[in-house]
């Protein structure tokens, strides 16, 4: 059987000719670059194997404890704090050390002016509580339903911390509204007075003037359309 001939037929012919430059240098001075190329890749991937394998170093992770609601002390709003913390990752090729000192250690009970932010920047300070939490208070409370982030620099933390990441988000509660309960008067002796006693949850304090001008109650009678109405007033 002609393998050829078969070849041929499924296939055609094809033909190849030595480009110029491989006819001036010569097929033995290409395979000899060819040797060296495949030598050096070789070399490059039993390098990248012995890095894999060596012992990863100890590195130290950020946690956040995103802040919850502000509390009303005293009739004022006292809002909550953000807690960074730093902590030793799990590391299969090393022993852990039981104990963290993070913070740069004439940080340590100080407010830090530089070497974090806060992103977007509200006004606040940040304080290192203790060797391994760092504290940002704000002056007024935090807007619900809003995405941060946190960039941490080694400056801030002791020489031999090697952070696995400098970066760190978190997202503050949301706001939410749910109706209590509502109950409908009818005056008995005035018939034509009538009125709705609602009560509402709120997850965050509320500006009373802003909830006045939100505030609207709609009815819908049987057979007519529905009638809005917005002079409701708030409880004193």
């Amino acid at each position: 059987m002609d393998i050829k001939a078969i070849w041929v037929a499924a296939a055609g012919e094809f033909s190849w000719t030595k480009p110029g430059w491989l006819r001036h240098i010569g097929a033995k001075r290409v395979g000899s670059v060819v040797l060296v190329g495949t030598m050096l890749l070789a070399l490059g991937l039993v390098a990248h194997r012995y890095q894999q394998n060596q012992p990863k170093p100890l590195q130290v992770g950020i946690a956040v404890t995103a802040p919850g609601v502000a509390s009303l002390v005293d009739d004022a709003l006292v809002p909550e704090p953000l807690r960074v913390t730093f902590a030793y990752l799990p590391n299969p090729d090393i022993v852990v050390p039981a104990a963290l000192s993070a913070a740069r250690i004439d940080l340590i009970g100080a407010v830090v002016t530089e070497g974090i932010r806060l992103d977007p920047a509200i006004a606040g300070e940040w304080r290192f509580d203790s060797q391994n939490v760092l504290t940002f208070r704000p002056e007024s409370d935090w807007p619900a339903g809003q995405a941060f982030r946190v960039r941490v620099t080694p400056g801030v933390l002791a020489p031999q911390i090697e952070l696995a990441t400098r970066e760190v988000s978190f997202e503050t509660a949301g706001f939410n509204v749910s109706l209590r309960e509502a109950n409908f008067y009818q005056d008995p002796i005035q018939a034509g007075q009538r009125k709705v006693v609602a009560s509402f949850s709120f997850s965050h304090a509320v500006d009373r003037a802003s909830l006045q001008r939100r505030l609207s109650l709609t009815l819908r009678e049987s057979g007519s359309d529905a009638v809005s109405y917005t002079h409701l007033t708030l409880p004193t």
